[in-house]
């Protein structure tokens, strides 16, 4: 096998990356008309190798491959199976194989491109007061049709659907509407405990929720260690 780094194209909206060694061949597929333009892998990424990049109008990503080290921490966190990676021909992921990544706890959400994975606790914060009809374009972007007009144009919000991208909050920023929606992500759903994966956990973690809400739950789960730690140890006066 002669070695081998780059990307091709697939077609016009499937690119496949690929890294060929002597005895071992990766290959990332990235399909354009499944990304819903989230960022979580550009946010994610250890090597800082996703960007964001636009063609004849069209947004898409494009990876690095001076810098991708082919981990697949995109595949494991895209909501939308855009990032793909496959290993030796089959899908794969190391880092989740050797419990450095967890099992994600997923609920199927029903896309506007197909099917998507919830797997963030958030809420949406929206003023309404300044919200105003030339704010659509959050409407049209939203991967999940959250949010919707009524017959009234008025906005309307259904959170159970809301995967918490941000595509909206980023909307209003571009049309100078700073703060009219946030997006708060307050965890990250998975099974086990944060002190059973290693460090690329604790990044994604720290790159995806937000800072108040982190330092919320630490303060919680602190208490709760401080609580079970006093009653252990006083047990024997406890009724």
């Amino acid at each position: 096998m002669i070695p081998y780094k780059g990307m091709k194209k697939v077609d016009d909206n499937l690119h496949k990356y690929e890294l060929r060694l002597l005895t071992y061949k990766s290959e990332l597929y990235y399909d354009m008309n499944k990304c819903i333009g989230c960022l979580f892998c550009i946010q994610v990424c250890p090597k800082e190798a996703i960007s964001r990049t636009e063609e004849k109008g069209i947004e898409f990503n494009v990876v690095d491959m001076e810098k991708c080290s082919m981990c697949g921490i995109c595949d494991f966190i895209c909501p939308s199976n855009a990032f793909q990676l496959f290993i030796e021909g089959k899908r794969q992921n190391l880092l989740r194989e050797n419990n450095s990544l967890p099992e994600l706890k997923v609920t199927e959400i029903e896309g506007k491109k197909g099917k998507l994975r919830k797997f963030v606790e958030g809420r949406l914060e929206i003023d309404l007061t300044n919200w105003t009809e030339d704010c659509k374009p959050c409407v049209d972007a939203c991967p999940t049709d959250c949010l919707t007009l009524n017959e009234n144009n008025e906005l309307v919000v259904n959170e159970e659907k809301c995967i918490y991208c941000g595509t909206c909050e980023r909307e209003c920023e571009k049309l100078g509407k700073e703060g009219v929606i946030k997006v708060i992500r307050k965890r990250l759903l998975y099974k086990g405990t944060l002190d059973e994966f290693s460090a690329p956990w604790n990044e994604i973690i720290k790159k995806l929720v937000s800072f108040e809400e982190m330092a919320k739950e630490l303060k919680s789960k602190a208490t709760l260690e401080a609580s079970t730690r006093v009653k252990t140890i006083y047990k024997h006066l406890l009724p």
